[in-house]
């Protein structure tokens, strides 16, 4: 995907998840990180283990770049606590192709309105699961768990199981 694409893949997600109701940057961190390795679109993004889960710094300059040609917005709370992302007033040359929408539209639903702890959980769920293909669910909990001490071990069983069906409806049809 060529840097146009990606662009308009990220603009078309803010907007759809915008449509469902707030959206904030780990969201969209999130969103991109489950099109990416479950969805199969060929972003390109490397993600690291972050405070919130999965994040990357490619895509986090991305953002700030769309920011700057005001195609995006990026607002911070007045609490002090995240930043809101919503589409700016510059609409973009490049269309997103009709599969990559189609893939966009999915991830809005199984993600979009999900607060942003549940989205840490699930990503960092997911996460450890890509990064240990072989291990059992055993060590997948016990990874999550070092990584993440908040959350309990049932509550990281279902992240194991949610973040996997969020996969399978999001991945793309053969």
């Amino acid at each position: 995907m060529n840097a146009e694409q990606r662009e308009a893949f990220v603009v078309y997600l803010v907007e759809s998840l915008a449509a469902v109701g707030w959206l904030g940057k780990t969201h969209v961190q999130k969103a991109i990180y489950f099109a990416q390795e479950a969805g199969g679109a060929d972003l390109g993004f490397r993600y690291v283990i972050h405070h919130y889960g999965p994040y990357s710094r490619e895509l986090d300059s991305l953002v700030q770049g769309l920011e700057s040609r005001d195609v995006l917005t990026v607002t911070a709370e007045p609490d002090g606590y995240g930043y809101e992302v919503a589409i700016g007033e510059t609409k973009l040359e490049e269309p997103l192709e009709a599969y990559l929408r189609k893939s966009v539209e999915s991830i809005a639903e199984c993600l979009g309105g999900m607060q942003t702890l549940e989205l840490e959980r699930l990503s960092t769920a997911f996460y450890v699961r890509n990064r240990l293909p072989e291990a059992d669910r055993h060590v997948w909990v016990r990874e999550v768990k070092n990584l993440k001490p908040k959350f309990s071990e049932e509550q990281i069983s279902q992240a194991l199981d949610d973040s996997e069906a969020i996969a399978e409806a999001i991945k793309p049809s053969s």
